[in-house]
């Protein structure tokens, strides 16, 4: 198996798709490994493939303090609940919940 590892997860490439719109840097995997940092010049492995949950999630909360001023109060809850949701998957249910008439 070879696997595709985006090496940069910043939140003006980052795809709620997770559809990469970034072509560099990137490298790939024959197995995972969760310390694999495709990025040479990423020191601290911000970007390592075990870490980009987290960098998703930190990228989720910026786009929603973005748009936080487009949201009636009842969605605004989120702005408080997201900072008590540590799991992605969380985050994404509450959210998608909140979200919806």
């Amino acid at each position: 198996m070879l696997l595709y590892v985006l090496g940069v997860c910043n939140t003006d490439n980052f795809s709620l798709l997770s559809i990469t719109i970034d072509y560099g840097p990137f490298g790939f995997m024959d197995s995972y490994n969760p310390d694999f940092v495709p990025n040479t010049s990423d020191d601290e492995g911000r970007y390592k493939i075990g870490n980009q949950a987290n960098v998703g999630m930190f990228n989720l909360n910026k786009l929603l303090k973005a748009l936080n001023p487009l949201f009636s109060p009842r969605q605004k809850q989120l702005n408080y609940t997201n900072q008590h949701i540590s799991h992605p998957t969380q985050w994404k249910s509450y959210g998608w919940n909140c979200l919806s008439p």
